[in-house]
């Protein structure tokens, strides 16, 4: 019998599990649709990255430690197709699409140079521009460039009007002669899925003046300029100029408490930044719960100003600068908040085809569209064998995931450690039997010969 465990998902989450069991002994197979591992956070958990800590403090897994590790095999722009079978005995289809670049890449960059197709790098979240071949971040997993098929002239096989990239690799790294997709069946013991949430309400922030601004930014996009790996190596600047802006102003339009770790962190970042004027501009602290004030005051300090109130529009003056327009609680008055800078903070929602892997996998949703635990359990799903962990049951901060991830990781390798442990022990009783037997035989046919 197998003991590979399928972990769905390489975010945050997902490396941790795959870290902690393969480090117990079992074997490993992460599997994520992105070209790279690391989800939301690849960029921090690269390993040109400062530091190990998450915004909340917590030691991150690194790329370079999955890539590295013997036990955890990794395969991107990969997806479960289907799972039969029962816990302990499952056998997963998954489905992969071709990068067309293999690991003779040295990122030389050559092909990148004379690709005519620009496209906003979503991994940056539109901050830097990629062209259709690419490396998504500075330093990430897997190390070679991608091509996405849908940005690029070519059309594979049949339709080939380009041939720069092809034409300027000396490395022969580039084959458009692969498959468009590939399928693989593993044998596993049991899934993870820790597929993460999406971010949402775009289209409400739209409406306060996202989009009309290039120094309107979401929280998300103020996470690239925090990275050292991100488009400004760690610095805030603002898009329209690139110097830096002395007053920020973060309206948290989403007011949960996973929202409220991030902005308090962020937050933090800008004092440490030494940006002189920042406002947060709220409405509600109660998601968050009675210890708000001791987290706020022990995350960010004083300093920061604090106004209970509504966005209603951020504008842009004749000298490029910003208002906030809002509406104080307490005097119902309208305010007008001059900055240089404005963050609105997303909102999280289930991934888009959350639906479509959780009939793959032959699981129930919960009325929230995340994954059901029935009966209050952390990680069990409604089909023996599959677990979920992290966002993919509902939104949570860095710091909890990873300690669900880490949980459900010893829980699995102890497991692992104890079956280990009955199969030596049965394995030396059945040589003690067979001894015995054979010490047995050989008696007897020693008094045959006697008699």
């Amino acid at each position: 019998m197998t003991d590979k465990v399928l972990v769905i998902g390489a975010g945050a989450a997902g490396m941790q599990a795959a870290l902690g069991m393969a480090d117990a002994g079992i074997e490993v197979l992460l599997i994520d649709k992105s070209p790279i591992i690391g989800g939301a956070l690849a960029a921090q958990l690269n390993e040109d990255a400062v530091g190990e800590a998450s915004r909340e403090g917590d030691v991150l897994p690194r790329s370079s430690q999955i890539k590295n590790h013997e036990k955890i095999e990794i395969l991107t722009l990969a997806e479960l197709t289907g799972l039969k079978g029962t816990e302990g005995h499952f056998s997963a289809t998954i489905s992969q699409k071709a990068r067309f670049v293999n690991d003779n890449c040295i990122r030389c960059n050559n092909c990148r140079d004379v690709c005519p197709v620009v496209r906003p790098n979503e991994f940056d979240h539109g901050l830097s521009y990629r062209k259709a071949i690419y490396a998504p971040l500075h330093a990430s997993v897997p190390h070679p460039f991608v091509i996405n098929i849908d940005d690029c002239l070519n059309n594979p096989p049949n339709y080939m009007p380009c041939q720069r990239c092809t034409q300027a690799c000396e490395d022969n790294a580039i084959y458009f002669n692969a498959p468009m997709e590939k399928q693989f069946i593993h044998e596993v013991t049991s899934v993870i899925v820790a597929v993460g949430a999406q971010s949402t309400g775009i289209e409400r922030l739209k409406e306060l003046g996202f989009g009309s601004h290039p120094d309107i930014l979401t929280d998300l996009e103020l996470d690239c300029f925090m990275s050292n790996t991100g488009p400004t190596g760690g610095f805030l600047e603002k898009p329209s100029t690139g110097n830096e802006p002395e007053g920020l102003v973060m309206a948290m339009t989403n007011q949960s408490r996973m929202a409220w770790h991030r902005a308090a962190h962020q937050v933090s970042w800008l004092v440490e930044e030494e940006i002189s004027d920042i406002t947060v501009l709220y409405t509600d602290t109660s998601a968050y719960g009675d210890d708000f004030e001791s987290f706020w005051k022990e995350t960010v300090g004083d300093g920061v100003k604090m106004i209970e109130g509504t966005v209603k529009e951020v504008t842009a003056k004749s000298d490029n600068s910003l208002e906030v327009v809002c509406s104080e609680a307490k005097s119902d008055k309208t305010l007008i908040l001059p900055c240089e800078m404005v963050t609105l903070v997303t909102e999280q929602s289930p991934p888009h085809d959350l639906k479509r892997l959780a009939k793959r996998l032959d699981i129930d949703l919960a009325a929230t569209g995340y994954i059901n635990l029935p009966n209050g359990h952390s990680s069990k799903t409604t089909r023996a064998g599959v677990y979920a962990i992290g966002s993919a049951i509902g939104p949570m901060t860095t710091k909890h995931a990873l300690e669900a991830a880490t949980s459900l990781a010893n829980d699995t390798g102890k497991a692992h450690v104890e079956e280990a442990t009955e199969q030596q022990i049965q394995a030396k009783i059945d040589a003690g039997v067979q001894l015995r037997l054979a010490n047995l035989i050989n008696n007897i046919a020693d008094m045959g010969k006697n008699g």
